[in-house]
């Protein structure tokens, strides 16, 4: 169909899910009768043709966007006009697959670039892969043993097959992204004395903090890791009566830093907490010297303990 005499695609996408709809159900009921069947199968199988359906589906959707008449012209970034030349195909890979989508495509001839509008309308990059499936993926690569694991579990969960270097490369951009947005947050504190947004505070606020010599690019350094919580009390069942504290709704913030950007960049993370307006904050520890420095600097009132291990005899 010609993109530009502004056909209504919307009856086309409508039937063309319908008729891959009844195609698999054709299909799914002839496989189901061909042998008996376990509920595992079922559920593999019904999840495969699913897979296949939002494949189509979301692909259609895609193309919803793409179908409408493109405009001759666009202002193009390097502030001139780019026109119109034709639709070109892109692929990428999302949670449901890869997805092809045929987009207006403009070239300027000032600066010798070319753009899809779409491409930045939807927030993807031709060849690349979804933010969807990339934010799935992270998650995976940042709780799994490894990315091989990472991998394994996207596969299990969605059937999407990647390779373990992509589970790495989404969890180390999730990681940039969140030292940014923690750098930026620090930076703010320090420069306007913008705080961090804050949660309701706890009537008692834990942190603890350590550090660990890695051996990296440029050399050993010290990668400085802090961690702040509630605790709750829960009795101990060899003991009748007796309780223990156990740490709780945990939030970490690391980094290979100096000490005073690391101690910036705990106290935000404090702050976000409910350090600033706790009853009591309590930070529990071993005997560094830097690690007592910065409690005294960013929690002066703060109730100091030395952890148990270092305090034993």
């Amino acid at each position: 169909m010609e993109r530009t005499t502004g056909v209504e695609p919307t009856p086309g996408f409508i039937a063309t899910l319908t008729e891959q709809m009844a195609a698999v159900a054709q299909e799914l009921s002839v496989w189901v009768r061909t042998a008996p069947r376990t509920l595992v199968e079922l559920e593999q199988r019904t999840l495969e043709v699913t897979k296949e359906l939002g494949n189509t589906m979301l692909a259609g959707a895609c193309g919803l966007l793409a179908a409408s008449p493109p405009a001759p012209e666009r202002p193009c970034a390097c502030g001139q006009t780019a026109t119109y030349r034709r639709h070109r195909p892109a692929q990428v890979t999302t949670v449901l697959g890869p997805i092809a989508i045929a987009r207006a495509y403009y070239y300027c001839a000032q600066c010798r670039h070319g753009h899809a509008p779409l491409d930045q309308q939807l927030g993807y990059c031709a060849g690349s892969t979804s933010a969807g499936r990339d934010a799935v993926l992270a998650l995976l690569g940042a709780t799994a043993d490894s990315f091989a694991e990472a991998v394994t579990l996207l596969d299990t969960l969605t059937l999407v097959r990647v390779c373990p270097h992509l589970a790495r490369a989404a969890t180390e951009r999730l990681g940039q992204d969140r030292q940014a947005a923690e750098q930026q947050t620090a930076t703010a504190a320090w420069g306007d004395g913008t705080l961090p947004t804050a949660i309701a505070a706890p009537a008692r606020l834990y942190l603890s903090l350590d550090g660990v010599l890695v051996h990296t690019a440029g050399g050993w350094r010290e990668d400085k890791l802090g961690t702040v919580s509630t605790t709750v009390a829960r009795p101990v069942a060899t003991r009748p009566g007796a309780v223990e504290l156990h740490a709780q709704e945990l939030s970490f913030v690391g980094a290979v830093a100096d000490a005073a950007t690391f101690g910036q960049l705990l106290w935000c993370a404090a702050a976000r907490r409910g350090a600033l307006t706790a009853a009591e904050v309590v930070i529990v520890a071993d005997g560094a010297h830097w690690i007592w420095n910065l409690a005294a600097e960013h929690f002066p009132a703060a109730t100091q303990l030395v952890d148990w291990y270092h305090a034993s005899p």
